[in-house]
């Protein structure tokens, strides 16, 4: 019981100050740096009694947790030919993790064709595993190879790319 009071003691001062020492706790700080926290919740926050010093801190601590993906390099070889028939294109990606956190699920990545001139998305082109879970926040480079098939008509053409959610809800 003297625990949990404790525990609540400086739960409701957890963002009074920043980086939360100066009320006999751990450093926010250090706790991210060991933990490595996707993201934590503290409904005080939304309180109309937290003050704009505490929202200020929480949203400190906010940019501190989770997993922010990049991908810092494309390659790829480019089409010129006067018209695309089912053609293949090898893509390299290089890619980190920025964050605090890995990314702990491996969610598809889809690519599309973005036409250019009529702006619009032209085609799907194709959902792929890009094992995320192996991207550590560690300041690696990470590369992916993908080999797209693509038939598109003749254009200029953006290639996009997304993390698919494959939750419906």
């Amino acid at each position: 019981e003297t625990a949990y009071l404790f525990f609540s003691l400086i739960a409701l001062s957890l963002f009074d100050s920043w980086d939360n020492t100066s009320n006999g706790a751990q450093s926010i700080i250090q706790c991210n740096e060991l933990t490595h926290p996707t993201w934590l919740m503290d409904m005080r926050i939304f309180d109309r009694s937290a003050s704009s010093t505490q929202k200020a801190n929480a949203l400190k601590q906010h940019k501190l947790m989770g997993y922010q993906l990049f991908v810092s390099d494309v390659k790829m070889a480019e089409v010129d030919t006067n018209s695309i028939d089912t053609t293949s294109i090898d893509i390299i990606l290089t890619i980190q993790n920025k964050g605090l956190a890995p990314f702990y699920s491996d969610w598809p990545v889809e690519f599309f064709a973005y036409n250019i001139s009529s702006d619009k998305i032209e085609k799907n082109l194709g959902s792929f595993p890009f094992d995320w879970i192996e991207i550590q926040p560690d300041g690696k480079n990470y590369y992916r190879n993908i080999k797209l098939e693509i038939d598109l008509p003749l254009g200029q053409y953006q290639l996009l790319m997304r993390i698919k959610n494959p939750l419906t809800d």
